[in-house]
């Protein structure tokens, strides 16, 4: 029956931010999801995968954080309650912990295991828009809508440094980068990416314009590759270890692109948008794998399986759709046979990157930020850095 009222949805946006039909690519009816999964009793703005398993946990504005199977549908153990409205997620990379965060500025931190709050705490800036984890567990970095980000000890809630402002507007993007000596951080009200130092909130290098409008999402690649995403409806490829650094612009999807993610092996990525769908990415080429995923309606999270064979998407209909990649055959060749590479070409060792320069300006937020080119700050820099670690927030 759900599987009836999908098809038969297909192609009614029900929100004004969708395109109109006359900018929609057509469906494939042969395209359906594995599960199509209810329980939240509001939108669904945040996903997120359990290492090493097929659960994904999800984030809803009717304040609960479900875990959910990927192979039977099923909702997994008790609902854990956060209490307001949740905006972002994050899971620790050993998969005993995660984090919640929201419109009332709290922070809680869960565990996986007994579904129990470890700890909560207040911020003082206001509501989280975006939450990141460091390997080993122990530090918690939150950007707010004040266009601050702050880290903690995820331990004690105390905090360590910030609140830093590095946005005018809430900083709906942030990943550790550099053996999480440094922060990369974005603005769904700006069209720039800021590097910044931990301990001091300088800038690594000046922000720069990366799209036309505001960005809404930031994935690293193990390679240290950056991806971005955002309201312009393009997704960016950028390789920091050179004087281009702007690898490759994709603009396959009609409206704003709200989410991504990637696999653990970086191979697959995934984009969703409020233009109904999914669409999948092969890292190496830059290119669109296979068809689109089409949902009934616009789309705000996507989360990848740590294997790559199933993904999970959510939005205004307060459904997830769970899709098994391995059917998808274009998909599966990517999943399932990587691609033997160099390993060397594949590792973030011994390659030059733009994230471990001296800083070169702190931040000023009293002056307009100026409208410079990537090329203008990557441009003739040689500098030689440190194993990056591969980071999946």
């Amino acid at each position: 029956m759900a599987k009836d009222l999908y098809t038969r949805a297909l192609g009614q946006t029900g929100a004004e931010h969708a395109p109109d039909s006359s900018e929609r690519e057509q469906p494939h009816r042969h395209l359906q999801p594995l599960h199509i999964l209810e329980g939240h009793t509001k939108l669904v703005y945040s996903l997120a995968s359990i290492p090493d398993s097929d659960l994904f946990i999800s984030g809803s504005y009717d304040g609960t954080c479900r875990v959910w199977n990927a192979k039977d549908g099923g909702e997994v153990g008790k609902r854990m309650v956060h209490g307001e409205s949740i905006h972002a997620i994050v899971v620790s990379r050993d998969g005993k912990t995660m984090a919640s965060g929201g419109n009332g500025r709290k922070i809680v931190v869960w565990s996986l295991e007994s579904r129990e709050k470890i700890i909560e705490w207040k911020t003082s800036s206001n509501f989280v828009w975006s939450l990141a984890m460091s390997q080993n567990s122990q530090t918690l970095a939150s950007g707010h809508g004040d266009g601050n980000v702050m880290l903690w000890n995820a331990s004690t809630g105390d905090p360590i440094f910030g609140p830093y402002k590095l946005h005018a507007g809430g900083v709906h993007a942030l990943s550790f980068f550099a053996n999480e000596s440094q922060i990369v951080s974005a603005s769904f009200g700006s069209s720039h990416i800021r590097a910044t130092y931990c301990r001091s909130g300088e800038d690594v290098i000046p922000p720069f314009k990366a799209h036309d409008k505001g960005v809404r999402s930031l994935v690293q690649l193990p390679n240290g590759q950056l991806i971005s995403a955002s309201k312009d409806r393009a997704i960016k490829f950028w390789d920091t270890s050179n004087s281009s650094p702007l690898m490759a612009t994709s603009r396959r999807h009609t409206s704003s692109v709200f989410a991504l993610a990637i696999s653990s092996d970086g191979k697959l990525l995934a984009s969703a948008s409020l233009d109904q769908t999914v669409k999948l990415w092969k890292t190496t080429t830059h290119k669109q794998i296979d068809a689109s995923l089409f949902h009934p309606t616009p789309l705000l999270s996507v989360a990848l399986s740590s294997d790559g064979y199933y993904l999970a998407a959510a939005g205004y209909d307060h459904k997830l759709y769970i899709w098994n990649l391995e059917t998808i055959n274009r998909v599966a060749k990517v999943i399932d046979k990587p691609e033997r590479e160099d390993p060397k070409s594949d590792s973030a060792s011994d390659v030059p990157n733009w994230l471990n320069l001296p800083a070169t300006q702190p931040p000023d937020m009293s002056r307009e930020i100026a409208q410079v080119s990537p090329d203008a700050f990557f441009g003739g820099m040689e500098v030689r850095c440190s194993i990056y670690p591969a980071m999946n927030n």
